[in-house]
């Protein structure tokens, strides 16, 4: 990857600089990427790591273009798996959802 300039550097500085992000980004990456690669937890994993996804589209969305080809190939492919595990999100997409719950 070639070196960053202006603002897109200055954010990626930011995150490094944060002491946290970048640590706990590449731990919600490494346990998707197993949970996808094994099958387990499939529309769950696809829910964590949309979080990171969205960032990572609008980071070369607005401020470098350069990469911009991979992230929106990573968007397809989360869409891709969104749609064939569509049936799972049923349930968070109820307007007035019941609780089970005894008060």
């Amino acid at each position: 990857m070639p070196a960053m300039e202006g603002k897109a550097a200055e954010f990626i500085m930011a995150l490094f600089n944060s002491g946290y992000v970048m640590q706990m980004v590449k731990v919600s990456e490494v346990i998707t990427g197993l949970l996808l690669l094994t099958g387990m937890y499939v529309p769950w994993a696809l829910v964590f790591i949309t979080p990171v996804l969205v960032n990572i589209v609008a980071f070369h969305t607005f401020l470098a273009p350069e990469g911009a080809g991979m992230a929106y190939f990573m968007l397809l492919c989360w869409a891709i798996l969104v749609w064939c595990y569509r049936q799972n999100y049923k349930g968070l997409c109820t307007r007035k959802a019941d609780c089970d719950c005894k008060r």
